[in-house]
């Protein structure tokens, strides 16, 4: 570590989450065990100096943990296991086995701080936004120089079409999010230790430069500078994951952890649009308005040709404006027939309108077939015209 290490810039917003609001959405996931979890050691020092980039080194590690538990979890579908594969975050870790891994590199580019330090939560902001990459489309190897670890040029349309469809498939941005477990206020061992149940834990911590690249570094107090991982609390001690080799170190009881970070990844599944609401088991009737008005229509015709009478002849002239027995039936019938096809034509759009169950195509069809045998037997059987009538028997 270099001397006046200073790649923290601690700004406590208003609007932040804080352990205890009840706004965190936690995952379920529970206990996590981390050091399960923390299977990369990228150092943050390149070829000609130090990236000064701990704020995302350790934001992406924690990143990298809390998706390697919902995948090895199976917290995940497994269509989006395939797909993160696919992408190629998947990679060999520690142990010899895959184990997700995004760029730590992608949001300390993409910030454009360079190294003027990032916020503990400047990364998590980026990842909201933009998603992340694989590693080894974006890697970090000590070798390059500080001008390469940093050239903007890196991030071609493939590289951010690749964060924004790891963003898309996780579900958007709120697929991650985040909020104090401390945000200055005295070091709370128990509170880290509560909160890594759920939680992936980043803090800022002071350093002694001269103390600090050992596994139990010196005791240190003062400004938060530096920014590590918690993989998990024993007693008073705070088992850490740095950037600095040795990458695995202890905080022993009496370090000053003053800014606590605690995040959540998970998977937001593509909302579903609502069913529609079932039919009602019965529906109110509706008439069939045109068949109906047809068939007033036929009446009125009916009763027209009546009135203006039948062709009379001269010597029937004293007959004219009178009714005969004879007549006065087939007004009846007529009648009957008007009245029965006006009511057939109503009970045929009621029976099209109900809901008779399983039982509604067998009833429909039955009763259209009725309707269609009356209108055929009307049809035959009587006449259209009042002049159709047969003729009166001769009297004496």
């Amino acid at each position: 570590m270099i001397e006046n290490h200073s790649c923290l810039k601690i700004d406590v917003r208003p609007t932040d989450y804080r352990r205890g609001d009840g706004k965190l959405k936690l995952t379920g996931i529970t206990p996590i065990n981390w050091n399960a979890h923390y299977d990369f050691f990228v150092p943050q020092k390149v070829s000609d100096g130090d990236t000064d980039d701990c704020w995302d080194f350790g934001s992406t590690k924690d990143l990298d943990a809390f998706m390697d538990a919902l995948i090895s979890e199976g917290a995940l579908p497994a269509d989006v296991i395939l797909e993160i594969q696919n992408m190629g975050f998947m990679d060999t870790g520690i142990d010899g086995k895959p184990h997700f891994h995004s760029s730590e590199r992608f949001a300390g580019v993409l910030s454009g701080l360079g190294r003027n330090g990032g916020n503990l939560y400047t990364a998590y902001d980026i990842f909201r936004k933009y998603g992340c990459v694989p590693f080894t489309v974006l890697h970090v190897v000590p070798t390059m120089t500080l001008a390469e670890y940093f050239d903007t040029a890196a991030l071609t349309p493939e590289i951010m079409a690749l964060g924004e469809k790891f963003l898309n498939l996780m579900g958007g941005k709120d697929f991650l999010q985040y909020e104090w477990v401390n945000d200055g206020g005295p070091t709370d061992v128990p509170a880290i230790q509560s909160a890594l149940a759920t939680e992936a834990i980043t803090i800022g911590i002071p350093v002694n430069v001269a103390g600090w690249n050992q596994t139990h570094p010196t005791i240190a107090t003062g400004p938060a500078v530096h920014v590590v991982s918690v993989r998990s609390v024993e007693g008073q001690s705070t088992n850490i994951s740095d950037n600095y080799n040795p990458f695995d170190k202890v905080l022993d009881p009496g370090y000053q952890i003053s800014y606590v970070l605690g995040m959540v990844v998970q998977y937001i599944p593509p909302s579903v649009p609502s069913a529609p609401a079932p039919a009602p088991d019965v529906l109110t009737p509706t008439p069939n308005v045109p068949d109906t008005l047809s068939w007033l229509s036929a009446i009125l015709n009916w009763l027209s040709q009546i009135i203006k009478g039948r062709n009379l002849s001269s010597n029937q002239m004293n007959n004219s404006y009178s009714f005969s027995k004879a007549d006065l039936i087939k007004i009846g019938k007529g009648l009957g027939i008007a009245v029965l096809g006006a009511a057939l034509t109503y009970l045929a759009s009621y029976v099209s309108n109900t809901n008779f169950g399983v039982y509604t195509p067998v009833v429909v069809a039955v009763f259209s077939v009725l309707v269609n045998a009356i209108r055929k037997f009307v049809a035959n059987t009587a006449p259209t015209d009042i002049n159709e009538l047969p003729p009166a028997a001769p009297t004496n």
